[in-house]
């Protein structure tokens, strides 16, 4: 119950999905959309990942990472937590978007010479 928590959680226990919204939009266009998405799901109860986001992952690695994180999560069509948090601890979102990587971090580059360089 949030009257028992310590005071730093207070906010994370208490939030709205309004204020989760609010919080998202006020961090970014990306990070607003990555909710809205998550919020969009049925099936998910989605006030603890989005809490997750808006508070823990902003406060762990700042709005702009985060921001830039839940870029790239919506260009390569994993708005979640998970992907997010991953995206960050990689290191992914300082990445120009248009590289990727695999589950491990692995960048995937495009062979340097195209095939028409075999003939």
């Amino acid at each position: 119950h949030s009257k028992h928590a310590p005071p730093e959680q207070e906010e994370y226990l208490q939030a709205s999905k309004k204020n989760i919204l609010n919080r998202a939009g006020y961090i970014g266009v990306a990070c607003l959309g990555v909710i809205q998405s998550i919020f969009s799901e049925a099936e998910v109860d989605a006030l603890r990942p989005t809490r997750g986001i808006v508070f823990g992952l902003s406060k762990k690695y700042g709005d702009v990472r985060l921001e830039d994180a839940c870029r790239r999560a919506l260009k390569f069509n994993i708005p979640c937590y998970m992907s997010i948090k991953k995206i960050l601890l990689n290191g992914l979102d300082a990445l120009p978007e248009n590289i990727s990587s695999d589950t491990n971090g692995q960048f995937n580059f495009r062979f340097a010479r195209t095939k028409n360089d075999f003939k």
